[in-house]
């Protein structure tokens, strides 16, 4: 058995990694799942939440922010919204983001405002996972 597969993580901007990776973890709906080669074909929804990438001996960090992901024996493609590497985030404008989706869930009514709400908290879920994952070299 092989122990590379072919990922490729594509956003409707532009491809943000190809290459062959030993394992991959990601943010499923129903919770974090992995996926190693040989691994049985799947379709799976994405959520936000951090995308992990084993190449050779090193881990490489990802923000990943929803969509789908698609496996087969020897390949995986993961279609996103958005996805950022963890060297490509800019920490000042996900720290404002933060602090702009903190003050909107103040002066929102969830039941109210429920879709502003809803998207007000999405903001905030995608700036804490640009945050956390920012320049984190390794899992």
């Amino acid at each position: 058995m092989a122990d590379k597969f072919q990922l490729q993580v594509i956003t409707p901007e532009r491809v943000v990694f190809k290459g062959e990776v030993n394992e991959v973890y990601a943010p499923g709906f129903l919770g974090e799942f992995g996926v190693r080669p040989g691994h049985k074909p799947y379709l799976v929804l994405l959520k936000i939440g951090p995308l992990k990438i084993r190449k050779d001996n090193q881990w490489i960090l990802a923000a990943l922010n929803s969509g789908f992901a698609e496996v087969d024996y020897d390949s995986m493609r993961i279609l996103a919204e958005t996805c950022e590497m963890c060297d490509e985030i800019d920490k000042e404008r996900a720290q404002r983001a933060k602090a702009r989706a903190e003050e909107n869930l103040k002066k929102l009514d969830p039941i109210k405002d429920e879709q502003e709400f809803q998207a007000s908290r999405a903001a905030l879920a995608r700036a804490l996972n640009r945050l956390e994952v920012a320049g984190k070299k390794g899992v």
